[in-house]
């Protein structure tokens, strides 16, 4: 097997080839070819490289693109690696589609998020190659996703493709009929200086309606109770009396209302419905209820409270209610889908034995830990436990909430949970997502191909 030596002179070998396929990628995005149900444009070309270095290549109706190196008969490793390939709007940027190179960085709509990573994927396929018989000799086989639609709907991409194998749908070839045992999320965790550290989870997001409705009439005659006004006071209370509990790694919970609508009969009737979209984001380790049910406990007091100045029954008062958000979306390959917004944030243990390859193979790699502060030893299978100085998490969210998914509905119904490990490792910077001005260190293309080429190799040397 390759030494480290020879693995980081062969990713740096492919730098030209990486810095170009990148650029190749952010131009596709122009005229739409690059958000969530029209990135269609990128997954031809990503498909196109697949296809220069193995058969095994397959889409699903999702528009998830798959292709795998190391087929044999029965893998008994099976490592994951997953990013998205749609991108957000160019929003004012007027050059977002024009790639530029600027020293050691690339400029352009997606060179961060997440193309990057992507590109560094690909070009890791490209070094495993060399490896294949070794690979299928160890029972090892290696699979690269590229998925659509993570920016509208993150995790339904994976969701999707877990379901099936898990269903043994006869969507997927033989070589894409069994679940991973390791899924890596190649979304962007590098530093500026382009060094890519790994990330075990980040939190969860949950996406709820608050909905008011109550009576209507003509402008200019006095309704009972108008929702406008005991929607307002409801809103405004909550924001006085509820908080989140506060995890000592990922900081308190926190909520944020997002869109709203406002319908009534007329422009010149009282509001019939007013509901507001409140977005959650909470630890691996909490439940959204907690938060749902004081918000529900301050409704309630507002209702009571109002129907008392009023004098009315609180059955005449606006009736409140919260649901979840589910909006129905399409793929850009055509696929229609509900997109439940109850997503898991998901946490991979300091105690699982994948945890520790993954430290391992980076410090020897780059003969440095990746944080210098953090005592493994001293954390347990809590998140919130051992050293919380320290963030190897994602302040956002990650496709990894469709596996999230499936293990918590798993652990409700209690029903078999599937064994898979999972951590965040990708070329790009986080703090660059949707930014106007985005960029990529170029150097983080290498790195991360060096750390994918690496962590595969470490199965072939035991």
């Amino acid at each position: 097997m390759p030494t480290h030596e020879e693995i980081k002179t062969k990713s740096r070998g492919l730098h030209e080839y990486s810095v170009k396929l990148l650029s190749e990628l952010i131009a596709a995005g122009a005229g739409d070819g690059g958000i969530s149900g029209k990135e269609g444009p990128r997954g031809d070309i990503i498909e196109r490289e697949f296809k220069t270095m193995t058969d095994l290549v397959c889409k699903d109706k999702f528009g998830n693109i798959c292709a795998a190196i190391g087929e044999g008969k029965n893998p008994q490793t099976i490592v994951w690696l997953i990013g998205h390939f749609d991108t957000v709007g160019p929003g004012e940027w007027k050059e977002a589609y024009t790639p530029k190179l600027d020293g050691d960085k690339l400029y352009g709509r997606g060179s961060s998020d997440q193309l990057a990573g992507v590109v560094s994927s690909i070009a890791a396929m490209k070094i495993l190659k060399e490896s294949e018989e070794k690979l299928i000799e160890k029972g090892v086989r290696f699979v690269v996703t590229a998925n659509p639609h993570e920016e509208e709907c993150e995790g339904e991409n994976i969701k999707y493709m877990l379901k099936n194998i898990a269903n043994t749908s006869r969507e997927y070839p033989d070589w894409m009929q069994k679940l991973p045992n390791i899924m890596v999320t190649t979304e962007p965790t590098s530093t500026r200086d382009g060094m890519p550290r790994p990330y075990f989870g980040h939190r969860g997001r949950y996406l709820y309606e608050i909905r008011m409705q109550g009576e209507t009439g003509h402008g200019s005659i006095p309704v009972k109770v108008p929702v406008a006004e005991v929607f307002s006071r409801t809103i405004h209370n909550i924001f006085q009396k509820v908080t989140g509990p506060n995890s000592p790694k990922f900081g308190r919970d926190t909520y944020a209302f997002t869109t709203g609508k406002i319908t009534s009969p007329s422009g010149n009737a009282h509001t019939e419905v007013a509901a507001w979209n409140i977005d959650l984001r909470i630890a691996p380790t909490s439940d959204p209820e907690h938060i749902l049910k004081d918000m529900r406990k301050v409704a309630e007091e507002v209702t009571h409270e109002v129907a008392k100045e009023k004098n009315v029954t609180v059955e005449e008062m606006p009736q409140v209610a919260f649901s979840v958000v589910a909006p129905e979306d399409q793929t850009y390959n055509g696929y229609n889908f509900v997109a439940l917004q109850e997503l898991p944030g998901p946490w991979l243990a300091p105690t699982h034995p994948i945890y520790k390859r993954v430290m391992d193979v980076y410090t020897s790699l780059f003969s440095t830990p990746p944080y210098d502060k953090r005592d493994v030893a001293s954390d347990g299978g809590n998140p919130d436990e051992g050293d919380c100085s320290v963030r190897d998490y994602y302040n956002f969210s990650t496709d990894l909430t469709g596996l999230a998914q499936m293990i918590r509905r798993a652990q409700k119904e209690g029903t078999d949970i599937p064994d898979i490990a999972y951590f965040g490792l990708g070329s790009g910077i986080e703090e660059e997502a949707h930014r106007q001005d985005e960029y990529c260190p170029v150097n983080s293309l290498d790195h991360a191909t060096m750390y994918y080429v690496a962590f595969i190799n470490s199965f072939l040397d035991e």
